[in-house]
């Protein structure tokens, strides 16, 4: 029995719609705490701060490896 199968087209296209979709969840739920506890406190907290900066870090970084690496690709061919 295989584990797992090669995905085809739309299983990738709605994979990555997930993807993005609990993403943006992800950002706007941490974006929303900062700002309670900022409003509440006074104080910036670091975890939540750190996990929105980390990952909108990580998300703008690689989508300009990966553009820049997929130009590169395209001047090859």
């Amino acid at each position: 029995m295989k584990l797992f199968r090669k995905s085809d087209e739309m299983e990738m296209h709605i994979t990555w719609k997930a993807t993005r979709l609990s993403y943006a969840f992800l950002c706007l739920s941490l974006a929303i705490w900062l700002l309670v506890e900022i409003i509440r406190t006074g104080q910036l907290l670091t975890i939540p701060f750190l996990l929105t900066a980390g990952s909108g870090a990580l998300f703008w970084g690689s989508q300009l490896y990966f553009r820049h690496r997929m130009g590169r690709q395209e001047d090859e061919k």
